[in-house]
């Protein structure tokens, strides 16, 4: 099962250049396979083209994550927070760059954003514990947890080592949740600050819930501040990226609601 929902990722989510590549072969095997099938080829390259535009647009872009940002905004100030004693991190990804028998990870910028507003409620709700989750890739050939390069990014900004606590074995939003409710026992914390994408907040709720937890949202920007310049309706890789990622959470939860991990066990 992990190595077909693998696959799905690598090749069929929408908006991605390798479901454009494999929508484009069968399109050009339709045109060339006799007068019916030409038809229908013309038919779905049309579709395919005309979904690109949409998708690759700053507008489709922003329809996309619409639907799954909701009602969640950041938290401004320390009664937003309740009684909140931590703040929790969920790693959003990374990638491993290997040469001549080295590896290197870097964080991608979903979970660097995620560290960003990690800072600002640090200092926003009086030094709460840091909680900071995510392992390595294994089909990326492992490298550095992500939570280690989230540590990283929590030092810098000069918060302690003392005050950060590491959840570095998950692999997924539903490992991360169950991995971190006997963290929060240890550490006797009640109440806590989640910390994730925008788009990825719905499913992440959902998913704590499930596990008897109840999180106070605080999502991170869904991207760097100066990136977006783009007309509306004219297509760029930022939208494309944007959509993209907003199509992969969108089958991530159809997926989790089959499973039946959106509600307690």
């Amino acid at each position: 099962m992990e190595f077909f929902v693998q696959f799905v990722k690598d090749y069929f989510i929408p908006g991605s250049s390798t479901f454009l590549i494999i929508g484009a072969v069968i399109g050009v095997i339709l045109l060339y396979s006799g007068k019916r099938p030409n038809r229908w080829g013309r038919t779905w390259l049309t579709i395919l083209v005309v979904f690109y535009w949409v998708v690759s647009t700053p507008l489709g872009a922003i329809a996309l994550e619409s639907g799954l940002t909701g009602k969640f905004e950041p938290i401004e100030s320390l009664s937003d927070a309740g009684d909140a004693e931590a703040v929790i991190i969920l790693g959003g990804g990374s990638v491993n760059l290997r040469s001549r028998g080295e590896v290197f990870s870097l964080l991608i910028s979903a979970s660097a954003l995620r560290a960003m507003e990690g800072i600002r409620l640090y200092d926003l709700l009086d030094e709460p514990l840091m909680i900071v989750s995510g392992g390595s890739n294994p089909f990326l050939g492992g490298g550095t947890p992500e939570s280690l390069m989230l540590e990283d990014m929590l030092m810098d900004a000069g918060i302690p080592e003392d005050a950060i606590v590491l959840e570095s074995a998950s692999q997924s939003t539903r490992e991360q949740a169950m991995k971190l409710g006997p963290i929060l026992d240890e550490y006797d914390v009640d109440g806590f600050v989640l910390v994730t994408s925008a788009i990825h907040m719905k499913r992440s709720i959902a998913v704590f819930e499930a596990h008897g937890m109840n999180p106070i949202p605080s999502p991170s920007a869904l991207r760097s501040e100066g990136f977006d310049g783009s007309i509306a309706i004219f297509p760029s890789w930022i939208a494309l990226d944007a959509s993209q990622a907003a199509m992969r959470e969108y089958m991530a939860l159809g997926y989790y609601w089959v499973r039946g991990w959106l509600s307690p066990p």
